[in-house]
């Protein structure tokens, strides 16, 4: 299978529990320009938790070279705690480092991190200083439009003075999550007043619909995040076929387990396999049975009633 795809900016966006290595590394091979991990919480390597407790936050940052350039992305809201997780981080070597400050999760800004650095704009500075002060790599930011109502200009002009490669930006309030439409002319606005460039994210559906939005906004790439779910060839413009589609969910179960083991790769494949289904008509009589799988033979049998009931 080759990427060969037209060089517009087109990017995984991080989502946690989703964007691990076995998803990246597939969203690559269709086209996803750019990878980002999930996100790592800085604060647990800060107070030197138990090595075991710390492994599944290493093992969200793991990455391989055929997923570069790959960023990890950090969240917190102290500054000591980011540096010493950056310094850590960079033993692996990858190729940027990003503040998460548009997470809109209770578990993430209950202890002020993601989007609620968007209400103390002063301390988002200080940890991307943070960050920079103890990396040479790039160091970008991921942001909302702003929590209660759009403040994204108030943003982005206090972010001017600092050396980002970009600047990344979900066109939702935090308050909305992820309902309504994503404000493509509130990041048209950002790239006006930016001289920092400005990378797109919201309700992006299909590579068509991606260069839309940035031939008309002008920005310097966007992010394609849930639409990707079970629909890893987004990324492409091609037309691909159900029996690719098959080799695609069995080779995806395959990195599952050789990941996160035997049966745990299964347990976490069976809500990718639940969202592949959805891009199949008819499929859903085997939701069910696709939420119990236990073994790689159980999802095989599945995929092969998937062409029995599309044909």
């Amino acid at each position: 299978m080759t990427n060969q795809h037209s060089k517009i900016r087109i990017e995984l966006a991080p989502m946690d529990g989703i964007t691990d290595l076995p998803f990246r590394s597939v969203c690559k091979r269709y086209g996803a320009t750019h990878l980002t991990t999930e996100l790592i919480p800085a604060m647990p390597f800060f107070f030197n938790l138990p090595q075991s407790k710390l492994n599944k936050f290493w093992l969200k940052a793991e990455f391989s070279l055929q997923q570069r350039p790959l960023t990890i992305q950090l969240f917190g809201s102290d500054p000591k705690h980011l540096s010493k997780a950056v310094n850590l981080f960079s033993r692996m070597n990858p190729d940027a480092f990003e503040l998460n400050a548009g997470c809109p999760s209770k578990k993430v800004t209950k202890s002020n991190s993601g989007s609620s650095l968007l209400k103390n704009l002063p301390n988002l500075k200080n940890c991307l200083k943070s960050i920079m002060e103890n990396t040479i790599l790039p160091v970008s930011v991921k942001i909302r439009l702003g929590w209660e109502k759009d403040i994204s200009e108030e943003i982005v002009t206090a972010l001017q003075d600092l050396p980002l490669p970009c600047i990344k930006v979900h066109g939702r309030l935090v308050r909305q999550r992820f309902k309504g439409q994503a404000d493509w002319s509130s990041i048209a606005n950002l790239v006006r007043i930016s001289k920092i460039p400005i990378i797109g994210n919201g309700d992006i559906d299909s590579r068509k619909t991606a260069k839309t939005r940035i031939d008309e906004t002008s920005v310097a790439g966007v992010q394609i995040g849930r639409a990707a779910r079970g629909n890893p060839w987004v990324f492409c413009d091609r037309n691909v076929s159900i029996e690719e589609k098959q080799d695609v969910i069995l080779d995806h179960t395959g990195l599952m387990q050789d990941f996160y083991g035997q049966t745990q790769g299964i347990i976490l494949m069976r809500k990718h396999l639940l969202w592949y289904l959805r891009n199949f008509p008819g499929a859903r009589l085997l939701r069910g049975k696709a939420a119990r799988v236990e073994n790689y033979a159980d999802v095989k049998l599945i995929v092969i009633n998937i062409k029995r009931i599309n044909y």
